[in-house]
């Protein structure tokens, strides 16, 4: 098992069983979770965002693979995510994200491009050199990563096997 996957479980359990205080997204009522203007991380995406998953995941406010919550939810922004991996044009619909989006879409975007266009992702990736963070949720946990750490875990494949499943090809 990789390091992303240990760490994530590891997170899981010790804030769900813990309820670490400030950190846990698990215990707090929905109203209070640390979240932007796409909505909630739990609400699945509405049929007319998922006729078009880039404009909506442009928007996203939290990058989270696997599940999330007290109960594994799959994110909000996954979904869409594998909505867009399952369209012939994902790698246009990426590259049109990255320009656009949220930190944590463009985070989403080099995702997407990692698997389906490892020069792209490299061109890309080479270029970003800002101090942002990415807002992150693992298991019941927020936390924030700078945008490069992020970029790392990418190219080292690290989400690799929550797409691998979600091509047409």
């Amino acid at each position: 098992m990789n390091k992303v996957l240990d760490i994530r479980f590891l997170l899981l359990i010790v804030g769900c069983l813990t309820g670490l205080h400030g950190l846990n997204g698990c215990s707090k009522p929905a109203e209070q979770m640390p979240l932007g203007p796409d909505g909630s991380i739990f609400e699945e995406p509405t049929p007319e965002e998922l006729r078009d998953p880039a404009a909506s995941l442009s928007s996203i406010s939290v990058f989270a693979f696997g599940g999330v919550g007290y109960t594994g939810t799959t994110s909000r922004g996954e979904l869409l995510f594998r909505a867009i991996c399952g369209r012939k044009e994902r790698v246009e619909l990426f590259k049109q994200i990255y320009r656009k989006g949220s930190v944590e879409a463009r985070a989403y975007a080099l995702a997407g491009l990692f698997s389906f266009d490892r020069e792209t992702f490299e061109q890309l990736s080479s270029t970003i050199k800002e101090d942002a963070e990415v807002r992150m949720m693992a298991g019941c946990i927020f936390f924030t990563l700078p945008v490069t750490d992020v970029i790392k875990q990418i190219g080292e494949g690290e989400y690799t096997v929550f797409i691998e499943n979600y091509s047409t090809d």
